[in-house]
């Protein structure tokens, strides 16, 4: 039962409603002129009894609304004074109800007064969790005495005045001080002060934020940049202050300001009414910039870089000390929002589990771009294949745009292997001719030998499908009268099917492809829908995905069809074959002369798979996706396009996939 206070001026009337209402032990019955409430524990909920000229009432509710801001009122009328209640307790958070109520509704009135103050919406919750793990990150390590006091809740009600440069959190101090300073729950209004921000804007700016139903427990007026406000409405808003009435919210318990001003570099301030600092300045606080405490930038580097890779669901990370020491040495004139700005974009554009300093971003590009390195020395077409270093590695970023260079050699495979005639799995006839150069297929495609590969991914597939139902066929036998293992069978036989059914319909997808055409299509956009067809199955495996596709001269020459056909396997294996909270990192780049001196696009996709496998009859061990029938029919419809196909699957189990195709001569 909550605290309730039963008031009336009638002891009859408080009688009767201590049991209409089923007041229990926690009931404080009394007349309005009684001292006995100011010194009883604060109420849930006031039941008012209105009765004669309602002058003892209101002067009731004047007194104890303030002490009882989180209060529900029930108001008693009778039916004659029912619209001067609404109208002379219009700053309550009121009901009125006609005497003499039923029990049953005054009961539940009761019951749902309590259990709406209770409640509190998920929305609140996760938008004051947020805020308190960003104050957390930004202000580690920093002790600003004037901070600890603004959050005493006896302080709840003193105005605060927050200084500081752009980006030093201002803001966020003042949704905190809002969220765990006292405010009993009430309502946030923020307003962005500008010069051309009238009276009258100002306060219907308040009044519209502030019609959620908690600002009549109390509201929290946060005021940006409140020196921005031109001088004669500074000097309104001093008023509003000093009386601690602001006509907008005149219906709440009471009202808290919490401004914020810019201090420029070197501590100038904009003007700023001296009797309107002296109001807000009740509890003054600077916060200092980031470059007066070196010494917070590698705490909040570590923090923000743990937020990330929960929030991603990726593996711990961390900055070298190289690219710690290069962020101590910057003068962030941008503050905090600026470091923690870089170190979230630096963390989306690598994949590094150390993060070197050449990939730091501080405008959106790595602070050494790769543009700027010489090009790598040509090659010969007989080196061995290079395998690329592990997102682990410092090299991360440098190696993964070293094989985005088109003079890079593809890892393994080349078209130095291509014969005259085409991939055996794609028609021959075409409606425009093209040289076999531009449209045939490796050797390890072609006879005996592609025959093999081919013969031997499906069999992978179609083994793998159907393991675990023959597994469970053993036991059939044996467990055929326990119920459940029954129920298990089913689903296999269903999964399994469908999965059967799968491979199958993707080979006669396959087989049913004609010559390819050669359109103009906008790679970027074919790839993003299939990213965001994954998107469910990305968050449950908890899978990182980066990309970097090519969005100025996007276009490649080739089949939509086909093109999406093998993209979306390429795309779903690598999904599957990936670790679990692994990284999954793809990038499409232009290049005039990318493929046989012709205009290419290249793509590169890498990522380290969750186990390696060998084959029968195989020496030694042989990456999964070397054995994945969608990288096998991806690989036949890049080449039946005239493109470049390699995979190389390195010892660290990590996976390179480039994909060269051509492009346009002109790209708009």
């Amino acid at each position: 039962m909550p605290t309730l206070w039963i008031v009336h001026r009638e002891p009859d009337r408080r009688a009767a409603l201590a049991r209409l209402s089923g007041a229990g032990e926690d009931t404080i019955l009394g007349d309005p002129r009684d001292r006995l409430f100011e010194g009883s524990p604060p109420a849930d909920v006031v039941l008012l009894g209105l009765s004669g000229d309602l002058e003892e009432e209101l002067e009731f509710a004047h007194r104890f609304a303030p002490r009882l801001a989180g209060a529900r009122w029930l108001l008693l009328a009778e039916p004659s004074d029912a619209g001067d209640a609404r109208r002379l307790f219009d700053t309550l958070d009121a009901e009125v109800i006609v005497w003499p109520p039923s029990p049953e509704r005054l009961r539940e009135r009761l019951r749902s007064s309590v259990s709406r103050r209770a409640a509190e919406p998920l929305s609140d919750r996760r938008s004051r969790d947020a805020v308190a793990a960003r104050f957390a990150r930004w202000f580690a390590g920093i002790e600003i005495p004037e901070m600890l006091r603004a959050l005493d809740p006896r302080l709840a009600r003193a105005c605060v005045l927050i200084s500081g440069e752009t980006g030093s959190g201002r803001t966020l101090l003042g949704r905190y001080l809002h969220a765990f300073g006292g405010s009993t729950g009430g309502a946030l209004v923020q307003v962005a002060c500008h010069e051309a921000l009238g009276v009258a804007n100002l306060v219907a700016s308040i009044r519209d934020a502030a019609r959620d139903e908690r600002s009549r427990r109390s509201v929290t007026v946060l005021l940006e940049d409140v020196d921005r406000l031109a001088p004669a409405v500074q000097r309104e808003l001093r008023g509003f202050v000093e009386l601690d009435s602001l006509p907008a919210v005149a219906h709440s318990a009471w009202v808290r300001f919490i401004a914020t001003l810019e201090e420029c570099p070197g501590g100038s301030e904009r003007p700023l009414d001296p009797g309107l600092r002296q109001a807000l300045a009740a509890l003054p606080i600077r916060l200092p910039p980031l470059r007066e405490s070196p010494e917070r930038i590698a705490i909040l580097v570590e923090e923000t870089t743990a937020a990330f890779c929960e929030a991603n669901g990726s593996r711990p990370r961390r900055f070298s000390a190289e690219a710690l020491e290069a962020l101590r040495s910057h003068p962030w004139p941008g503050n905090l929002r600026e470091l923690e700005a870089v170190v979230l974009r630096t963390l989306a554009a690598s994949a590094a589990e150390v993060v070197p300093t050449s990939a730091l971003r501080f405008d959106g590009e790595p602070l050494f771009a790769p543009a700027a390195k010489p090009p790598p020395p040509p090659r010969e077409r007989s080196e061995p294949p290079v395998a690329a270093p592990g997102p682990s590695e410092d090299h991360f970023v440098d190696e993964t745009w070293r094989l985005m260079e088109p003079d890079t050699p593809p890892a393994r495979g080349d078209d130095a292997h291509a014969p005259p005639a085409a991939a055996p799995s794609v028609a021959t006839h075409r409606a425009e001719p093209v040289s076999a150069a531009r449209r045939g297929a490796p050797a390890e495609l072609v006879g005996d030998q592609g025959l093999r590969r081919l013969l031997a991914a499906i069999s992978h597939e179609l083994g793998n499908a159907t393991v675990p139902l023959r597994a469970a066929a053993g036991l059939l036998a044996e467990r055929f009268e326990d119920p459940a293992f029954r129920e298990r069978f089913a689903a296999l036989v269903d999964t399994d099917s469908r999965r059967v059914q799968s491979v199958l319909g993707r080979l006669a997808t396959f087989a049913a492809f004609g010559a390819p055409a050669r359109n103009p299509i906008d790679l970027a956009a074919l790839l993003d829908p299939l990213l965001g067809e994954r998107e469910s199955e990305l968050r449950e495996r908890q899978v990182l995905l980066l990309r970097e596709l090519e969005r100025a001269k996007p276009c490649v020459l080739g089949d939509a069809l086909q093109l999406r056909f093998a993209l979306e396997g390429l795309i779903g294996k690598a999904i599957e074959l990936v670790k679990p909270r692994g990284d999954l990192y793809l990038a499409s780049r232009h290049h005039p002369h990318g493929l046989r001196g012709a205009p290419s696009i290249r793509v590169l996709l890498r990522f380290h798979a969750a186990s390696r496998i060998t084959p029968s009859g195989a020496s030694e061990g042989v990456s999964l996706s070397e054995t994945a029938l969608d990288l096998l029919l991806t690989e036949a419809v890049v080449r039946a396009h005239g493109g470049r196909f390699a995979l190389d699957s390195g010892e660290s189990s990590e996976t390179v996939v480039l994909i060269d195709l051509p492009a346009p001569d002109v790209q708009d």
